[in-house]
């Protein structure tokens, strides 16, 4: 790792090249073996698009890549392994995953998978998801969907290999859950969203209601705001199908009797879990009004989001399935944004393990106030009383301490095992807390960083081996001994593909905030030759093999570093920065100090740099094309925010978190001034960037329309592309072409004055070269300028 110290401030002078390499570490630029062989072709996106990944995303619909959801799945005896195996098929337009079975006696042993069953999907679901094992150890139980057809829950025999259609869905399956027994199965159906309180036939007027436009004009997506789904329960022994009646209320455990909440939607992308006995369901759904004592929580982006027209916050509600009751599992919110496991029941009682949950003030014995408002935990919740007990302390965005990543209860020993991770995402041991004469003892390290039923049975362990510059290999690892053995490497063609080495670096902002990110070399760097630098804003991970960098959407490391570019892939943002008036200038801050770091280095053209935002860090890319005085060549901008007027009367959930970035109040009155002198939108005079924006689905559009229109009216070198039917991560392998493919040929134009052969982008081209043509940008950007 390269500490700021080593390099020089801006205006101090320059490190020499040959020890900036040396500290480095870089004796051979290509990343060859795992990554490539010497001579080997160089990577293109399509490569990338449809390179094969191993995981289960479980139900989290952000879409992107499986691989940050369950690795595998141990059946009950431990004597099998499930994994899934996704890869995006360019020709068809499809996903097609494949369920893989192991024995668990042979994986230390070179292991021969079994494939089981494949599904593919054409829609922005994954083909085969949330897995789970009935306890006759032959049952695989599935959400799996076909080519054009929804999603529906299978049952796999991995003996036989039958697969059997559990359902007869109508509307898309969203979340399941299914007793050990397989008694009884618990789903939810997502229901169509009403484009407002009215009960007018379509043609008549209306009144709009919703804060939203996208909700006003009825074309909310799957994982927008307000989506709403309906719990159904299948008896599967008769098949009986039991929808289960709408509730609007929850009662709110502790304090006065008869306090209540109204529920609005359940969303569900937090899975749904359902009691042993079949009796009680958890859900997590918005809470349409945040009881007072709920504001008092310290996640500033939290906190806006409870202002009046906000996102809301949500929490768990416990559905009594026999008595048509709901109750909130906890009186306090769920934290924003934050991984949250599925809840987990203990086998031997109606009681609930949730992970990453703030909890309620006064609630449990901890009396520290801060640690209440400020930190995560995992507690178990008794379904009858909804008492809470907490387990073990999680993650505040404060402290440098653990969450929770995957959890399971383990009846036979009575222990909860928790995978976790530290706040910059790197893996830690697992620890195990086991429950005994009725408390839970103190947390224990486990060997391994496994959670038993899913990773590992006890004896062996899988995990995905990889690095920065090794490709991801599924690794079992003997208990004890800590042999290791290759068990399936999910892309060996991979091995011909010549890779640029990436490296991790840091440095220091003026404002004394340190950063961190990969730096991506093409194949071919030699030293002292200054390259083109494109950075992408968020998303590194060091311990990921990523050959995007961070992100389906836009994001092409890999394929950029083989065209010539260096590549930097940024962290993310302190996280207590975020919603608060600071973000946006310490975001700039640390792009201008990256650009003068890598240039110090000697690695790159400072004059010929890119920036490459998605999502949040939109907001950063357009607020430093607008706000620095660095020179800024070109921009790719995917599917965020913009801190802008346009989207502000647009999108009401997000107006306050936008008035807590800009410091001020709505952008009326006495408070325009700041809007003015802070939004990007009000300053796109001043982008000398050529910008491309990349919009998904029709909200954003709209959101976007703002910059596009403004430096299109000026003049200025803007493309505006579209992806209606998309979702945040992309998943669809033509729309995750289009995009990460659309930001390589962007870049290679504006910033290297080449052009793809490719005849069918012909009128790609025209059209680019027209803007550059343009006297908003010939007259800046002429020789001498």
């Amino acid at each position: 790792m390269i500490d700021r110290s080593v390099t020089p401030k801006p205006g101090t002078g320059r490190v020499p090249l040959w020890s900036a390499l040396l500290a480095l570490g870089l004796s051979a630029w290509p990343c060859h073996g795992q990554a490539g062989q010497p001579g080997g072709r160089r990577l293109t996106v399509a490569d990338m698009v449809q390179t094969a990944v191993i995981g289960d995303p479980g139900s989290d619909r952000q879409g992107g890549e499986p691989d940050r959801g369950e690795l595998s799945s141990f059946s009950p005896d431990g004597r099998r392994a499930a994994v899934v195996v996704h890869r995006g098929d360019l020709t068809r337009n499809v996903v097609v995953a494949s369920l893989l079975v192991f024995r668990a006696a042979d994986l230390m042993d070179g292991a021969k998978p079994d494939t089981v069953a494949t599904f593919g999907s054409s829609s922005n679901r994954p083909a085969i998801s949330q897995l789970r094992w009935l306890d006759d150890n032959r049952s695989l139980l599935l959400v799996g969907e076909r080519e054009g057809q929804l999603p529906q829950v299978y049952r796999v025999d991995v003996i036989t290999r039958r697969v059997t259609q559990l359902t007869t869905a109508t509307r898309e399956i969203w979340a399941y859950d299914v007793t050990a027994d397989g008694a009884h199965l618990a789903y939810t159906l997502r229901r169509p969203t009403a484009v407002s309180d009215s009960a007018a036939p379509r043609g008549s007027g209306r009144v709009v209601s919703a804060p939203h436009v996208a909700a006003a004009l009825g074309f909310w997506e799957g994982e927008s705001v307000g989506l709403s789904t309906q719990l159904v329960v299948v008896h599967l022994g008769d098949g009986q199908v039991i929808p289960v009646p709408d509730l609007t209320v929850a009662s709110i455990p502790g304090g006065e009797p008869g306090r209540t909440v109204r529920i609005g939607a359940c969303d569900d992308d937090w899975h749904i879990a359902l009691s042993p006995d079949g009796r009680f369901v958890a859900r997590a759904c918005k809470i349409d009004e945040a009881p007072e004592g709920w504001r008092v929580y310290s996640d500033p982006l939290l906190r806006s989001g409870m202002e009046p027209g906000g996102w809301g916050p949500s929490q768990f509600v416990l559905f009594d399935l026999a008595h048509n009751t709901a109750s909130l599992i906890l009186d306090a919110p769920l934290p924003l944004f934050e991984l949250r496991p599925a809840p987990v029941w203990m086998s031997d009682g109606p009681s609930l393990i949730i992970s990453n949950v703030y909890l309620p003030i006064g609630a449990t014995a901890i009396t520290d106030r801060d640690l209440l408002i400020s930190t995560m935990h995992v507690a178990q919740i008794d379904a009858r009383t909804l008492a809470v007990t907490p387990i073990a302390i999680g993650m505040s965005r404060r402290r440098s301490v653990a969450r929770v990543t995957a959890n399971r209860w383990e009846p036979g020993i009575r222990t909860l095992v928790l995978a976790r991770e530290d706040s910059a995402r790197r893996s830690l041991p697992a620890v195990a807390v086991r429950f005994q004469s009725g408390r839970w003892m103190e947390p224990a390290i486990v060997d391994g960083p496994g959670v038993p039923g899913r990773d590992s049975n006890g004896e062996v362990t899988l995990s995905l081996e990889q690095s920065l510059n090794e490709r991801p290999v599924l690794t079992a690892t003997q208990r004890g001994s800590g042999r290791k053995a290759r068990v399936l490497d999910p892309n060996p063609d991979m091995a011909d593909v010549l890779l640029g080495r990436v490296v991790e670096v840091t440095w220091q902002a003026p404002d004394s905030t340190r950063w961190r990110g990969g730096l991506y070399y093409p194949p071919d760097f030699v030293p002292g030759m200054r390259r083109p630098l494109v950075i992408q804003t968020h998303g590194f991970d060091p311990q990921r093999f990523s050959l995007h960098g961070g992100f389906t959407t836009g994001y092409a490391a890999q394929p950029l570093a083989a065209l010539g570019f260096v590549v930097l892939q940024m962290s993310n943002l302190p996280a207590p920065l975020l919603g608060t008036p600071r973000e946006t200038g310490v975001a700039q801050r640390g792009i201008e100090a990256a650009i003068d770091y890598l240039d110090s280095l000697g690695v790159i053209d400072r004059k010929r740099v890119g920036l490459l935002g998605f999502s949040r860090t939109t907001l950063h890319v357009k607020y430093t094309l607008t706000h620095s005085r660095y020179p800024i060549t070109a921009a790719v901008v995917s599917d965020g925010v913009d801190l802008s007027y346009v989207s502000y009367a647009l999108f009401g959930h997000i107006q306050a978190f936008y008035e807590a970035v800009v410091g001020a109040g709505p952008p009326f009155g006495p408070d325009l001034d700041a809007w003015a002198r802070e939004a990007p939108g009000f300053n796109v005079d001043k982008v000398q960037a050529a910008v491309r924006i990349q919009a998904i689905r029709p909200e954003i559009l709209l959101g976007e329309w703002e910059m596009f229109s403004g430096l299109r009216r000026l003049g200025k070198p803007v493309e505006l592309y579209y992806f209606p039917d998309g979702i945040h991560l992309l998943v669809k392998p033509q729309e995750r072409f289009e995009a990460s493919q659309g930001s390589v040929d962007w870049f290679r134009f504006w910033l290297m004055d080449e052009e793809d052969t490719d005849p069918a982008k012909a009128a790609q081209y025209t059209r680019w070269r027209r803007m550059r043509e343009s006297p908003a940008w010939s007259n800046r950007h002429r020789p001498g300028n």
